[in-house]
């Protein structure tokens, strides 16, 4: 793949929800080298069911875990890890959550995408939610990841 990736890596995906994204990387990972986690089971339950072809998550043994703390024991480390769809969902203070229990499980060499909406607009007070949205400038980001160190 274009950023390097090679089945022999390990890949997190960060809210993997029904593996919209994991039905593709499942496949092409080694055995074992695919983890997500997701705050809702059900949605990893159904992705299993109804994304995946064959028996390819007998074949490749992707490992699962659910929370909504950010929480990594069941991943030793990671080469790539991909948060599509999660910031836009947070406050800073959770973005800033996520990267602080990431770092324990990374290492300098591992590479994080993320996306998140980009714009000007007040955050909610609210806390986290999926049904909120959240905008922060580039410069808002960056002061997060660099608090996360």
């Amino acid at each position: 793949m274009a950023e390097g990736l090679r089945s022999n890596h390990k890949f997190l995906d960060i809210a993997c929800g029904s593996l919209r994204f994991g039905q593709y990387l499942i496949p092409f990972l080694d055995e074992r080298h695919y983890f997500g986690l997701d705050a809702e089971p059900s949605l990893v339950r159904s992705g299993l069911a109804q994304e995946l072809l064959f028996d390819i998550a007998k074949l490749k043994r992707p490992t699962f875990s659910h929370g909504y703390d950010f929480d990594f024991p069941f991943v030793k480390h990671f080469d790539f890890a991909i948060a599509q769809s999660l910031f836009s969902h947070l406050t800073p203070a959770d973005i800033l959550l996520c990267l602080e229990r990431l770092q324990t499980v990374a290492s300098a060499k591992s590479v994080l995408f993320f996306t998140f909406f980009e714009g000007k607009n007040p955050h909610p007070d609210d806390p986290s939610h999926v049904n909120k949205g959240w905008q922060y400038t580039r410069l808002n980001i960056q002061n997060i990841a660099r608090s996360a160190g």
